[in-house]
């Protein structure tokens, strides 16, 4: 999907989120979450997405970054609080 629609942000990142999630093809996952920013760079969910990529990759110092870029974005959502603690606090993938 993100090659046939490159500059779809939505698309990009759906991409990226479930590759995320899954674990998998994670340098993919980064290109498009990063994509999906540059093209939305104030959406709060497409930040989030990039953080756990970050998160994922074992980057928690970027997770934490973009996590609270989101919360600068989206301030009160408990759902981005929440997530910044899963950033902060939970273990790193393998």
């Amino acid at each position: 999907l993100a090659q046939e629609f490159p500059n779809s942000a939505p698309c990009r990142n759906n991409v990226a989120w479930l590759s995320a999630v899954c674990h998998q093809r994670l340098d993919e996952a980064l290109a498009n979450a990063l994509k999906a920013v540059e093209l939305s760079p104030s959406t709060p969910s497409y930040l989030d997405t990039l953080a756990e990529v970050y998160f994922q990759q074992g980057d928690r110092p970027k997770a934490i970054e973009y996590g609270k870029k989101v919360l600068e974005l989206a301030p009160g959502n408990k759902l981005f609080a929440e997530r910044l603690k899963h950033f902060e606090n939970d273990p790193l993938p393998k």
